[in-house]
């Protein structure tokens, strides 16, 4: 099935084409847009096995096709559009929280992009029933720091007592002070920490990293 929109608005440049996937990149003034709705289309065309491409002239408009297998046994599309210096992952399986709904459901859509299986929760408490359930086929966790029933810390230091061995990636939206605050983290069991807003390529990058060292 193809599906194509098509605009006759201001058209996008192309220095900017090749972010418009990304979560939270906009050319809006602040407050005007959070830049989280293509990274949503695009998460869910390739969770569908689909890809969508991007015609856009300045001054001109705008079209977007979207590619989707009418049915499973359809040919697979091309790969998706994306950086070809970004890893993609195998189907490993990853947990996922953050405690604010829209941007878990975006982080989660560009993983499932990247080729990954996801288990996603916004509480750390829901994140160790899930680890319990499935601790066979995790991978990698992914958490955010600040969270309201139990923070991203805390949650690293009760996955480590269940498996030592867990990497264990924070998600934080401010940097870190000293090194010695990094030195602390890691001794809870993080092992890295990526700082928000994180793009595509800082994701792919980083999980492909810890899940196959």
């Amino acid at each position: 099935m193809v599906l194509s929109i098509s605009d006759t608005g201001v058209g996008i440049p192309a220095e900017d084409q090749a972010h418009i996937f990304e979560p939270f990149f906009t050319t809006k003034e602040i407050g005007q847009g959070t830049g989280l709705g293509l990274a949503q289309v695009y998460g869910i065309i390739t969770e569908h096995e689909g890809y969508i491409e991007v015609d856009s002239l300045v001054g001109e408009g705008t079209t977007f096709t979207c590619y989707i297998p009418a049915r499973s046994t359809a040919e697979k599309p091309s790969p998706p559009v994306m950086p070809s210096t970004i890893p993609r992952g195998q189907g490993e399986t990853i947990l996922l929280v953050k405690d604010d709904g829209e941007v878990l459901n975006t982080t989660k859509a560009m993983l499932v992009g990247l080729g990954y299986q996801v288990l996603a929760t916004g509480s750390g408490q829901d994140a160790l029933t899930l680890f319990d359930q499935h601790h066979l086929r995790i991978g990698l966790v992914l958490t955010d720091v600040i969270m309201p029933d139990m923070d991203g810390v805390a949650l690293s230091q009760a996955l480590v007592q269940r498996n030592p061995t867990l990497n264990i990636v924070a998600l934080t939206g401010y940097p870190l002070e000293t090194s010695r605050q990094a030195d602390t983290w890691q001794t809870k069991g993080i092992v890295d920490w990526l700082q928000k807003p994180v793009t595509l390529e800082q994701l792919g990058h980083t999980v492909r990293q810890f899940l196959h060292p």
